[in-house]
């Protein structure tokens, strides 16, 4: 929507929106509208998955630590309840009282293994997933806990150091299967390309649960609805998208947050399935 000037500053040039300029307003941030269209149109032209590199999943000075997967855990706040609710689960208290963390799950407390992490959850589950399609899963560790529970998973993740990253969790998680290649794991299949190439690649038939965990925000909205036309016409099952619950709206945020996540794209999507849940950042839907 085109508004008026009210003396902000622009969050890509960082220049002034004078008097009579126009501009758009996405939450708290601001932009010229000639700044938004041609960051956003650089994007969808250049390879952007690079930057999903072995540095940004690791942990890196410039980046941000990534101290549960250190410690072989899975994050209490969004890995355990998208895991949960596809077990099942009806709600985030429901997490937290068989785990027993407190707040929001960003600490380690308890600090237990991811198996048991997983197993626990498995003690109560209601759902028994046929199949898991997980977008976006970087590192890879919700899809090996998920073979653990021997469900068959396909992993979409476009980074260029996929393997090596899945390596690491393996180890990391004591996931580790001796001289068993990446691409033979039991139950596992690795689609390692962007989101708009990997739509041919899935296979639809097997799967009854899709899962976006701290994803969906790094996804071009293009590439994003190709794939959600598809899933609408084919897909049956549990959509699951979190981040930190409280993380909510998700607020552009580029090279990295390229669009906003917010209550009009999750009310859109409430339209077109059934709602499990709903809460900040979480969302579960049946389709």
């Amino acid at each position: 929507m085109v508004i008026y000037s009210l003396f902000k500053d622009c969050y890509i040039c960082k220049g002034m929106i004078l008097p009579g300029e126009k501009f758009s307003a996405k939450g708290d941030d601001f932009f010229h509208d000639a700044c938004f269209e041609g960051i956003i149109s650089r994007f969808s032209k250049e390879d952007y998955t690079k930057r999903y590199d072995l540095d940004y999943f690791t942990g890196h000075p410039e980046l941000e630590t990534q101290p549960f997967w250190e410690k072989g855990m899975f994050r209490y706040g969004d890995q355990c309840a998208a895991i949960a609710y596809a077990l099942g689960y009806q709600n985030f208290e429901e997490v937290k009282e068989v785990l027993r963390f407190e707040g929001i799950g960003k600490w380690f407390s308890p600090q237990i293994s991811g198996s048991d992490q997983i197993f626990r959850l498995c003690d109560f589950h209601t759902r028994e997933p046929r199949g898991i399609l997980e977008i976006g899963g970087g590192r890879g560790e919700v899809s090996l806990g998920f073979q653990l529970l021997e469900v068959n998973v396909q992993l979409v993740e476009p980074s260029p150091d996929l393997y090596k990253l899945i390596d690491l969790t393996r180890e990391k998680f004591n996931f580790t299967q001796e001289d068993i290649p990446i691409k033979e794991i039991p139950l596992l299949r690795v689609i390692n390309l962007p989101l708009s190439k990997a739509i041919s690649e899935i296979d639809w038939d097997i799967i009854d649960t899709i899962i976006f965990i701290e994803s969906i925000e790094h996804i071009m909205k293009e590439e994003f609805e190709r794939f959600y036309e598809v899933l609408k016409a084919k897909f049956k099952g549990l959509m699951i998208i979190v981040n930190w619950i409280d993380y909510h709206p998700i607020t552009l945020n580029p090279p990295w947050h390229i669009r906003r996540i917010d209550d009009t794209f999750y009310n859109r999507l409430c339209k077109d399935g059934h709602r499990i849940f709903r809460r900040g950042s979480h969302l579960v839907l049946k389709y």
